[in-house]
This record gives structure tokens, C-alpha cells and sequence, in this order.
């Protein structure tokens, strides 16, 4: 288990999202430069159509993980 520490979180939110809605989350890694790892993210309808939300965070991975695993599954 990795160990992070949320050091900025922006949300900017773009469409309403009624009640009852199906969405999808995509999630994509922007970056990791040394401790630090930067995520983008996005909540759209299933079709891809509407933009509900955006997202930008910056995570800090804590000092006594000496390396970042680096494993990717698709």
C-alpha cells in the first residue's frame, strides 16, 4: 500500500449532474516527479457529450516510500 498526502485539489465544475445519472470518471496521470504525483480528472456523461466537472490534484507520496512503484495495468 502506498501512503499520500493530498497537497492541492481544484475542482471546477461545468454542468449540472441531475439526479439519477449515469457519469464516468476518467482519471489520468500527468505527471510524478519525485514525490510528487499530478493527476487530472473528468466527470462526463456516458457518451462522452457533457462536461459535469474537471479536476487537478497534486499528491505527495510520504518519505518512507523510497521508490514509486511504477506499474501500469490498462
Amino acid at each position: 500500500m502506498m501512503m499520500g498526502y493530498t497537497a492541492n485539489l481544484t475542482i471546477n465544475y461545468r454542468s449540472p449532474l441531475p439526479q439519477n445519472t449515469d457519469a464516468v470518471m476518467r482519471i489520468f496521470l500527468k505527471e510524478i516527479e519525485g514525490r510528487k504525483v499530478k493527476l487530472v480528472g473528468r466527470l462526463e456523461s456516458e457518451d462522452g457529450k457533457t462536461l459535469y466537472s474537471e479536476a487537478s490534484a497534486l499528491y505527495i507520496i510520504d518519505r518512507s516510500m523510497r521508490k514509486i512503484p511504477m506499474k501500469v495495468s490498462l
